[in-house]
């Protein structure tokens, strides 16, 4: 009896170890092919004139990006890895890790399929214009608490704080913002 026991439990620790190894290779194939999409993305973005080679450089900034007045969530799997230059990662979505040289914020919002200039702005396949200017909403960029005017041409630095706002916040909330943007970690 107790030899019956030891072969189904042995044929148990077989089936358990059967399931283990195909999970295991289901998730390293889907890790694969995520890693693939974005290398072969980032050739694309390497084509653009002034960008490194990859791992010319390695620095992390932070980046919130506001439309509407609500935060875009770039933790979100289909904003993570899209490029291996530049990119989120890890299911975090506030440090933009730069890998090459001669980045810069236009170049990620391309990586995610949108793009940023100074009256306008598109990301998750909407559009938002500071010329339509629909119910005062503006677009505004600031970067370590000081408003830029050519965001798409931003060189990433490293530690930078970067607030992209299409809404109505006036300068009080632009800046209370940024206070509770100094109080993320940037991770590395």
């Amino acid at each position: 009896m107790a030899s019956k026991t030891r072969m189904y439990f042995a044929y148990a620790m077989i089936i358990i170890l059967c399931v283990l190894v195909i999970w295991q290779f289901s998730y390293n194939q889907q890790l694969a092919k995520m890693y693939s999409k974005a290398y072969y993305k980032s050739a694309d973005i390497q084509k653009l004139s002034g960008v490194g080679d990859l791992g010319s450089q390695h620095i992390h900034a932070h980046l919130t990006v506001m439309a509407d007045d609500k935060k875009i969530d770039f933790a979100k799997p289909n904003y993570q890895l899209q490029h291996t230059f530049i990119h989120f990662e890890d299911g975090e979505g506030h440090t933009v890790h730069v890998h090459a040289t001669g980045l810069t914020l236009g170049h990620l919002f391309k990586s995610l399929g949108g793009e940023v200039n100074i009256n306008w702005m598109k990301i998750e396949s909407k559009e938002y214009c500071s010329e339509t200017e629909t119910a005062g909403n503006k677009l505004k960029v600031y970067v370590n608490g000081d408003r830029i005017f050519d965001p798409a041409n931003h060189l990433f630095k490293d530690m930078d704080r970067i607030l992209v706002a299409y809404g109505t916040l006036n300068d009080d909330e632009i800046k209370k913002e940024f206070e509770n943007i100094g109080k993320i970690e940037i991770e590395e």
